[in-house]
């Protein structure tokens, strides 16, 4: 079964290398949340680099990198097509999965260097930064980090953010691939050292055979018997030719000619003339007369010249004996090199796992910190899910009013403890409280009734007619105070780039918003703490955050606006990105979604508290505030950088090698011809 497996496998190449890397991209798309089955990532990185690393053409690489996308991609971000249609999305993973495509490339050029299983999990990771950087600002949703807030990968974000926890991924399954290459390279190799031993025995018995006098032994080679007639024909030439160069004594070349015609013709008439029938039919000789005629001539002349034979016979088992030799001393010496390759291929895949368990062995206390605040979420919920969403704006202000107003009557009947901070969800409030006084007055009458500041996600109409998509912390009576404007902001969605380009390809075009980005840290001050925000589709890039812990943040927030995506994945994939960049920075993190899932989460990336979808919720929690840094947060970007250099000097390097050779190769060639033709 094997072996026609094998066979199968052999004959339509292409076929079974484009459903394999169908099946990498689904294993890929089974490790991302809702699913906890974040070990699947490293799994499907092993069978894509068994597919797409070898000595063929760099675009077969891409082209089964492509195919590996489109498998990940397609699952993974449907969400983005509920209520557009499908275009949008099939496109979207269409141009995701090019960046596999070009990491299915890169690792067929690298594939070849020394320690290749880190530069192929470098090109990965490469890859995730070129997609989270261009076009339009980058697209990071689908980064293996992304995918292991439940995995023993997830406390390394501590030292390297997500890129470190994507390499970790990505070297594990790499470190696989390169155990089974070698495992298979080794066994191949005691195959054939076994092969050896049984042909040496073989030839062993059948010389033993022969020198004890069974000269009538006949062996079959390309369908034609070759006997003692065929041996002492070799016999004789050989004896000629040896005789012919030592320059016998006395004799001419054509005397020379002449002896060896007359030993070796009688043996050639072995062979008979063909019969003709009285049809006129030819019918050659059958294979009993051809071999009774051999064997009879070829004892006579083994008899005349028993010396030649046994020169002939002594060299043909000297030679078999050298290629048996050279042969078993390939295999073993493939053994050992399979044995090298097999203990450097299990520590290429123990390593990252064993260093996140160690390191999340060391990540501080999330409970403890420099002191504790009260923090409470509130989830208004929304009448309907749709892209009427904003039809609906002063609904969900109401909802979230009302349910701010009904935590303020547990805290007052001493039901619940008074939160310090509140925080509302993105678009919590589109109506405009800056211009609307209707607005103003119900978030107003809201804060001072919970005794506490509230950050309001509002959308804010500027003066040119443009909007941002703000947070306002909103001080009771006081009003409005600091702001934070969210500074990376979704194409399609919030604006659109190349609007009357992408006008010809959906009706949907024009109803995305004219949002600019805005400035700042990302830092709020509420309640005497500093606050880093990170608005909704922000939390997924790295940078998000950064300019935050630069100003000190003590406590991270995401507020989130999941109703325009239906009842769909996309919140939980979210959710887990704000898991990891906790960790990274060390911080408590609090998620305030419109409709779900909303969520308290610890320093160490746990879910302390959650809430259901599309129901109204609070969340309240006592969380440590921290001004420590974690090694991540000091190092910032700087792996990524590393690892994007690193990769880049690989594909110089590959790129040389592969030049060298092919100059090679032509310089042989051409000078095989000129022997030829010498």
């Amino acid at each position: 079964m094997r072996d026609r497996l094998s066979a199968l496998i052999a004959r339509y190449p292409v076929l079974w290398r484009s459903v394999a890397a169908i099946v990498a991209g689904l294993l890929l798309f089974g490790s991302f949340p809702p699913r906890p089955w974040w070990f699947l990532a490293p799994l499907g990185i092993t069978v894509l680099t068994l597919v797409v690393r070898g000595s063929g053409r760099l675009r077969g690489g891409f082209g089964y990198g492509f195919l590996a996308g489109l498998a990940f991609f397609v699952p993974l971000l449907p969400w983005t097509g509920i209520y557009v249609g499908p275009l949008p999305w099939l496109a979207l993973s269409a141009v995701c999965a090019v960046y596999i495509g070009l990491f299915g490339l890169v690792a067929r050029l690298v594939g070849r260097l020394p320690g290749w299983p880190l530069w192929v999990a470098l090109a990965w990771v490469t890859a995730e930064w070129a997609r989270s950087s261009f076009p339009f600002g980058g697209f990071p949703w689908g980064r293996l980090a992304f995918g292991q807030a439940d995995g023993w990968f997830l406390p390394l974000a501590s030292l390297g953010g997500a890129p470190l926890v994507s390499l970790a991924v990505a070297l594990t399954g790499t470190g696989a691939a390169a155990l089974v290459l070698a495992v298979r390279s080794m066994r191949a190799g005691q195959s054939t050292t076994s092969s050896d031993d049984l042909d040496r025995a073989r030839r062993a018995s059948s010389h033993d055979q022969t020198d004890h006098g069974a000269d009538d032994v006949r062996q079959e080679s390309n369908g034609e018997l070759i006997g003692p007639a065929t041996q002492a024909i070799s016999a004789e030439r050989a004896d000629f030719a040896g005789r012919a160069d030592s320059g016998s004594a006395g004799r001419t070349d054509s005397a020379e000619h002449a002896d060896f015609a007359a030993r070796v013709v009688p043996a050639q008439r072995i062979v008979p003339a063909a019969r003709t029938d009285s049809a006129g039919r030819t019918d050659p000789p059958g294979r009993a007369d051809l071999a009774g005629r051999a064997d009879s001539a070829g004892r006579a002349n083994l008899a005349e010249r028993p010396d030649s034979a046994e020169r002939a016979g002594s060299a043909e088992r000297a030679g078999s004996a050298e290629r048996a030799g050279s042969a078993e001393r390939a295999g073993r010496r493939r053994v050992q090199a399979g044995r090298g390759a097999c203990a450097w291929a299990v520590a290429t895949l123990v390593v990252m796992p064993i260093a996140g368990l160690i390191v999340g062995a060391t990540l501080p206390d999330p409970d403890r910190g420099d002191r504790t605040i009260t923090v409470a979420a509130i989830q208004g919920s929304v009448p309907r899910l749709g892209l009427d969403f904003n039809a609906q704006r002063r609904a969900v202000l109401d909802n979230h009013v009302r349910r701010t107003q009904e935590l303020a009557a547990a805290v007052e009947a001493g039901e619940a403890k008074k939160p310090d901070v509140v925080i509302w969800p993105e678009n919590s409030s589109d109506i405009d409280p800056l211009r609307n006084s209707d607005a103003a007055a119900l978030i107003t009458q809201a804060s001072a009734r919970i005794g506490a500041p509230i950050l309001v996600g509002a959308v804010l109409v500027n003066s040119d007619r443009t909007t941002t998509n703000s947070v306002i912390v909103w001080n009771g009576a006081a009003g409005p105070g600091e702001r934070h404007d969210k500074k990376i902001i979704q194409p399609f969605g919030e604006y659109l780039p190349m609007r009357s380009f992408f006008r010809l390809f959906s009706e949907y075009a024009d109803r995305a918003g004219y949002f600019v980005p805005g400035h700042g840290d990302g830092v709020v001050r509420a309640a005497g703490v500093d606050i880093g925000v990170a608005t909704c589709y922000e939390v997924a890039f790295d940078r998000a955050f950064e300019d935050a812990m630069r100003a000190g943040a003590q406590l991270l927030t995401v507020p989130t606006n999941n109703a325009t995506f239906g009842d769909s994945e996309m919140t939980y994939q979210q959710l887990a990105m704000s898991r990891v960049r906790a960790v990274e920075h060390g911080r408590a993190l609090v998620v305030a979604a419109t409709s779900g899932v909303s969520a308290i989460i610890g320093a160490d990336g746990t879910v302390r508290q959650e809430s259901p979808q599309f129901v109204p919720a609070a969340l309240l929690a006592d969380l440590p505030l921290r001004t420590s840094n974690t090694i991540a947060t000091r190092v910032g970007p700087a792996p990524e950088r590393v690892f994007v250099a690193l990769t880049a000097a690989a594909m110089v390097t590959a790129l040389v090698r592969r030049r060298a050779a092919h100059g090679s190769k032509k310089t042989d060639r051409k000078v095989s011809k000129a022997e030829i033709l010498g």
